[in-house]
């Protein structure tokens, strides 16, 4: 098996049990992520998303994942496709969480 799928398989199944877990997994990301890590969102720490502010690091991580599981409930993850290409992989899918403050979801 290539790197290419063998970093697939890990991102799969670890968005299968973050689904799974409702969020509950977060030490398995930890386990499985780099010491540097180069994430953003499209919310990018903006109004009540501040744990989505850019992170680089396993820790800096933590942060997001502690932001965002303490003030949302997940309802489900789904990933439709996995993109790898050299040591890169992506994952395209949807998700819907609620809100605790407001109950929207």
């Amino acid at each position: 098996m290539s790197r290419q799928q063998d970093n697939k398989n890990i991102l799969k199944e670890a968005f299968e049990i973050w689904d799974q877990t409702k969020g509950a997994s977060v030490d398995h990301w930890m386990g499985i992520m780099a010491d540097k890590v180069k994430f953003k969102s499209l919310a990018d720490g903006r109004g009540d998303f501040g744990f989505t502010e850019k992170r680089h690091s396993r820790e800096d991580m933590r942060g997001y994942f502690e932001g965002l599981t303490s003030d949302m409930e997940m309802i489900r993850y789904r990933v439709d496709r996995y993109i790898a290409e050299d040591d890169m992989v992506v994952a395209v899918g949807s998700t819907k969480w609620r809100v605790h403050a407001t109950g929207k979801t």
